[in-house]
């Protein structure tokens, strides 16, 4: 298993893919990053780890010779622990297995992160692979029963991995089960409290599902140290 730690900017999470608001106020929901039915991720939760995630992801951003904003980590960060938190809503609504197939994988993580993860930054990265191969295992399996009960058969992991979220997105969405995402949390939102808010031109072309790469390169350049990772 190679260790990847996906950052934020033009990756598909499953906050987009459950269509949650971005009308979280922590006004209404104090210390709240995001609130996914009746469970909440706290604020707390992200920032304990983000300063961790950069480090894990720095040497792949220095080898790209680019940098992201901090705040795109945090968003990235909170998409897996809401991405692991629907699944895990789903697996016990649908009394899934789950477990028989995620231990040897939950093993393989802790020995390759033992081997190949500097000391003090292991928690960080078996939460992280821990999560996000949690939610993998529940999508794929859950892409498996719908592909088998339709008479079909999936081309790729890829292909398992779009059909299980949008499955479990839809169900989200059939039951009510509101996500709701605290807008500091989101890298294409206009909160005044985040931590890079997006109020210059620069910043507005690095919104949007096709960013204007050399203002989201200008944009990230104009940042202070404090507020991007690279």
């Amino acid at each position: 298993m190679r260790i990847r730690l996906a950052v934020a900017l033009g990756a598909v999470s499953m906050l987009a893919l459950s269509g949650c608001g971005s009308d979280l106020s922590p006004d209404l929901h104090p210390g709240a990053a995001a609130v996914v039915g009746d469970q909440t991720i706290s604020i707390e939760d992200v920032d304990a780890r983000v300063g961790d995630y950069c480090e894990l992801v720095l040497p792949q951003l220095q080898q790209a010779n680019t940098a992201e904003p901090l705040s795109s980590l945090r968003a990235d960060y909170l998409s897996v622990l809401v991405e692991e938190t629907l699944a895990r809503q789903y697996a016990d609504a649908h009394d899934l297995d789950e477990e028989a197939q995620f231990r040897p994988q939950q093993a393989k993580i802790r020995d390759e992160v033992e081997q190949n993860i500097a000391a003090h930054l292991r928690g960080t990265a078996r939460d992280y692979l821990t999560r996000s191969t949690y939610a993998a295992t529940v999508e794929t399996m859950v892409a498996l029963d719908v592909a088998q009960k339709a008479g079909k058969q999936l081309a790729s992991q890829d292909d398992a991995t779009t059909l299980g979220k949008q499955t479990i997105a839809q169900w989200a969405h059939d039951n009510d089960l509101d996500v709701v995402l605290d807008p500091r949390f989101d890298p294409a939102g206009t909160d005044e409290q985040s931590l890079s808010f997006a109020v210059s031109d620069l910043a507005k072309g690095t919104q949007g599902k096709k960013p204007d790469d050399a203002k989201v390169k200008a944009y990230v350049a104009s940042l202070p140290d404090s507020q991007k990772c690279g």
